[in-house]
């Protein structure tokens, strides 16, 4: 539902910038979208605000709570004379949070809520800003601050790319590339955070593992004071229960089925013991009143609290690494524990070598507790190497550390930075729609030269494109943009008028504006190259040439692009005005080149006096031959009609769109049927011409002679069954499907159009005139040769290397 929503929301967006006046378009843009609004609150303010010199801000949990080491720090810094001189900013969700109700009225303390128009003037104002989560997306980094992130935890559960979901990383990614300095809790816990969100080769902010602020409220606490605040008597023992919270991106509500756990092991311990629960803060949103009877109230930080339990009770949470400190015992209940490892795809550490028992039932957990001496000395040794491992620097001296180096710049040996050696090279791939260019991208992306770059890959956060997001090569970093552009009024005008009548020179675009919404993404990184693949958007197209920093800038053109202008894609207009601020245009294949030589640069030249043919080059697509035909000895599924050996079977795959004329095809093939009985067609695709299609094929009285198959994410097993590949298109730039075609042995016919003219006119296939009878009489005669082709062999390495090597030459490193 949220994404759903939030794609309703990119589409009116498109549709007011495009079609309305900016004096109508802006404000309908800010009304119906909150995080457009936001960003343009935060381009308005930079724009007018200067930093303030003694500002610092903090934020916990993306705004849910004020906890942690944010707070640790918060409550180090307000105490140290020799910095009375700063004021305080503090985010909450609410101005009558318990835990900053002590500093309401405090002369240096601001309290804001967060996402309002005070937080996000405070966030663009302010020298410093302290988070141990993620920064709203929304906001810019302004040159002059300093961004400290704590993160918040030792990492046990599998993260982002290293659970197959690299779209968890948007935030974090972008936090850690920002950073000035992060602050980690140990070594294993920097290298896995940035290995699995994709950050460390695009870090160049200061690294310090020299304990963890947070850690130091668990250290240094008056337990004895805390355990009074809760109410416990002299001699009563607290168990802490802190389980982690249960969902993929968004929290579910676990609330009744914790406090009945709770009430369950409370149940199960004699007097003498109190159960509280320490939810987590994704789960906030749930309490009420009655649940909050059993939880410690929320003026005690989580950290406090560790410090007064004699017993620790939690599952998969890293709240167990800081609970070490105490050296009292901690229990494992983890009885969902084989349906969490799926959904995670599994823990960075066997949970059989944790420091304490693993329970599967509550009876169990009761019986660890009242067995506590037993099960300390148990796991002495592994308790032991965990805080030797995991906490060898947690002596209560944290958060001065970190105020010294942040505030006083102090040297300090346990800092470093990442060495960078290799190139730095950014991709837009576009939205990953299931199409030629997504195929094509996938298949770059494994061949690229990971020892001599880093690679980021820049995608919109599409969520219907999940399963081709995560088919990204691993080794790439993937960065997402997840909230609108960042425009003034001033910058929103001059942006549309952009995309309705293109650019005639760089005065009539708001650049600043394309810088300030990549920086929020790439703050501070300077590419090598910077490859925009995708190339039909007007505003990518602007960004990626204007707003992102890079020696070298290209862009490609998939087809016959004036063509598709006239067909379908207007928008085309105004992204051939910023080829001018490309280094170099990458046409798909020679006659591709050709095609826009005589089309696009002409139409270009006409309409804004760029002469863009000297950019003009060609680089060909790339393709996976092994992985196609692994995926191709794969099973149909059972829901296709398989193809029988007794018939002729074609088939055409592709985005169902007016450029592909699918018409074409399926009246050929009325004319194969009527000739040759028996044969069959499939199309596979989706699009917005469907409809039309399947209401032909019934007026042709196809039958069931011509098969209709949605998007299939492993179309090879068909290709491989098959006897024929037909492509009807009229226009193309390179077809992919082509390529896999051959690579499996398939023959093919296909319209002599730029495009599968390069790939086959050596002999590779068939090449036929634009008509439905021409089509139709290759088809037939395909049938009548036994179902064979004469036809030159395809050598799909071959073709790789070469078009790998070709890419690499000219794309990334400019050689002639």
């Amino acid at each position: 539902m949220l994404d759903s929503l939030r794609q309703t929301r990119r589409l009116a967006l498109k549709a007011f910038e495009t079609y309305l006046p900016p004096a109508l378009g802006y404000p309908l843009s800010r009304l119906v979208d909150p995080f457009f609004r936001r960003s343009a609150l935060a381009a308005g303010y930079c724009e007018r605000l200067q930093l303030e010199p003694d500002l610092v801000m903090y934020e916990s949990y993306n705004g849910r709570d004020f906890a942690g080491n944010a707070y640790a720090l918060f409550r180090h810094l307000i105490d140290r004379n020799d910095y009375a001189h700063l004021r305080h900013v503090i985010a909450v969700p609410s101005l009558d949070h318990p835990k900053v109700l002590p500093f309401r009225n405090h002369p240096r303390v601001i309290l804001v809520k967060v996402d309002t128009p005070a937080y996000i003037r405070y966030a663009e104002s302010c020298t410093w800003f302290i988070n141990n989560a993620s920064w709203k997306p929304y906001l810019i980094k302004r040159s002059g601050q300093t961004w400290v992130y704590t993160w918040h935890s030792t990492l046990l559960k599998k993260l982002a790319v290293d659970k197959g979901a690299p779209w968890e990383a948007r935030n974090v990614t972008r936090a850690l590339v920002a950073a000035d300095y992060f602050i980690s809790p140990n070594r294993y816990t920097t290298e896995l955070l940035l290995a699995s969100h994709g950050a460390g080769p695009f870090m160049d902010g200061m690294i310090a593992e020299f304990g963890y602020p947070r850690n130091d409220l668990t250290i240094n606490a008056d337990r004895i004071s805390i355990k009074r605040m809760l109410g416990l008597s002299e001699g009563e023992q607290l168990v802490v229960f802190a389980p982690t919270w249960r969902g993929e991106q968004n929290a579910v509500d676990t609330v009744a089925e914790t406090l009945d756990q709770r009430q369950r092991l409370q149940d199960l311990l004699p007097a003498g013991y109190r159960v509280v629960v320490k939810f987590h803060t994704m789960v906030y949103r749930f309490l009420n009143a009655a649940a909050m009877k059993y939880c410690p109230p929320l003026s005690v930080d989580a950290n406090e609290l560790l410090a007064a339990a004699d017993y620790l009770v939690t599952d998969y949470s890293g709240i167990f690494f800081d609970y070490l400190s105490t050296g009292r015992p901690v229990i494992f209940f983890a009885p969902d524990r084989e349906e969490y490892a799926r959904a995670k795809n599994g823990f960075y550490l066997d949970l059989e070598t944790l420091p304490g028992p693993m329970c599967q039932d509550l009876g169990s957990v009761a019986s660890a507790i009242l067995h506590s001496r037993g099960i300390s000395e148990r796991y002495a040794q592994a308790y032991a190497e965990f805080r030797a491992l995991y906490l060898a620097d947690d002596d209560g001296m944290a958060c001065q550390r970190t105020i010294d180096l942040v505030f006083g710049a102090v040297p300090e040996p346990r800092t470093y930075r990442i060495p960078h050696t290799r190139k730095r090279l950014l991709f837009y791939p576009g939205p990953m729609n299931p199409n030629g260019v997504t195929t094509s991208f996938l298949a770059l992306a494994g061949r690229l030269d990971y020892d001599a770059y880093d690679v980021a890959v820049l995608l919109p956060d599409d969520a219907r494109n999940r399963v081709f997001q995560a088919g990204i090569d691993r080794r790439a970093s993937i960065f997402y943009q997840s909230v609108p552009d960042a425009f003034t009024a001033s910058e929103y005008s001059a942006h549309a008028r952009f995309i309705k009548r293109g650019s005639r020179s760089r005065d009539d675009l708001p650049i600043q504006a394309y810088r300030s919404s990549m920086g929020r993404i790439f703050y501070g990184v300077e590419f090598h190259s910077a490859v925009n693949f995708h190339g039909y958007q007007p505003a990518d197209a602007a960004k990626l040439a204007l707003g992102v920093v890079a020696a070298r800038k290209v862009i490609f053109l998939h087809n016959d692009l004036n063509r598709d202008r006239i067909i379908k894609q207007p928008q085309l207009h105004a992204v051939f005005s910023t080829y001018k601020y490309y280094d170099r245009l990458f046409c798909v294949s020679a006659d591709s080149l050709a095609a826009n030589l005589v089309g696009m640069a002409v139409y270009t030249r006409g309409e804004f006096g760029d002469d863009v043919a000297p950019l003009m080059d060609y680089a060909p697509n790339l393709i996976a031959p092994e992985s196609i035909r692994s995926r191709a000895l794969e099973a149909l599924p059972g829901t296709i009609p398989e193809p029988s050996p007794e018939m002729a079977t074609f088939m055409t795959i592709g985005r169902l769109s007016p450029e592909k004329n699918h018409a074409r095809l399926l009246e050929a093939f009325r004319l194969v049927v009527d000739t040759c009985p028996g044969s069959r067609l499939y199309i596979v695709g989706d699009g917005k011409t469907a409809g039309t299609l399947r209401q032909l094929a019934r007026s042709l009285r196809l039958g069931e002679s011509t098969v209709f198959i949605p998007f299939m994410a492993n179309p090879y097993p068909l290709f491989k069954a098959c006897d024929c590949f037909v492509l009807s298109s009229d226009i193309e730039g390179q077809p992919i499907t082509i390529l896999e075609a051959l690579t499996l042995g398939k023959p093919v016919i296909s319209t002599d159009i730029a495009g599968p003219h390069d790939l086959l006119c050596g002999g590779e296939g068939t090449l036929v005139a634009a008509s439905a009878e021409a089509l139709a009489s290759a088809m037939i005669t395909f049938i009548r040769n036994g179902r064979t082709m004469d036809r030159k062999d395809f050598d799909p390495f071959g073709y790789v290397e070469s078009a790998a090597s070709r890419f690499a030459e000219k794309v990334l490193e400019g050689k002639a």
